[in-house]
């Protein structure tokens, strides 16, 4: 064997590749579990969302109005389809705009802590509040004052 010849050898996986592959496996087992299991909790939050309210509504009768098999003249039908439901689906979707604001602000910034500060939104929302407060009239004062009679 001369110095100047270089042989290569074939590669196999050590003991730590089958490891590592190992490990992956079982951290990707439970990321499935936990989207899994937040998935199941925003359902039961929804479906709660329809069923808690001044009005009792059983949640086998909701489960009927959201298929379609109960009436459109009953009264926890309007109550579903006109109060419960806007809402829930209008609260779901915010909190999704959010989180999805949420993490562009990270990902522009590259930062994992950056916040609505950091480019000024949230002044800007006061600035915002103040001129519609200030443009309408309508203020704290006069809403106390119309409920003074």
């Amino acid at each position: 064997m001369s110095r100047g010849v270089v042989r290569k050898f074939e590669r196999r996986p050590s003991s730590s590749t089958v490891v590592d592959t190992r490990i992956l496996a079982r951290h990707r087992y439970r990321e499935i579990t936990v989207i899994a299991a937040l998935a199941a909790g925003l359902a039961l939050v929804f479906l709660l969302s329809l069923v808690l309210g001044s009005v009792w509504i059983p949640i086998g009768q909701i489960v009927d109005i959201l298929t379609g098999n109960e009436p459109a003249g009953r009264p926890a039908y309007a109550v579903i389809h006109v109060v419960r439901l806007p809402r829930s689906l209008t609260a779901l979707l915010a909190g999704a705009a959010l989180g999805i604001a949420g993490l562009q602000m990270q990902t522009i910034f590259r930062n994992p802590l950056a916040d609505p500060f950091a480019l000024g939104i949230s002044s800007g929302a006061s600035l915002g509040v103040a001129l519609v407060v200030l443009g309408s009239g309508v203020g704290s004062a006069s809403i106390f004052g119309a409920g003074l009679g």
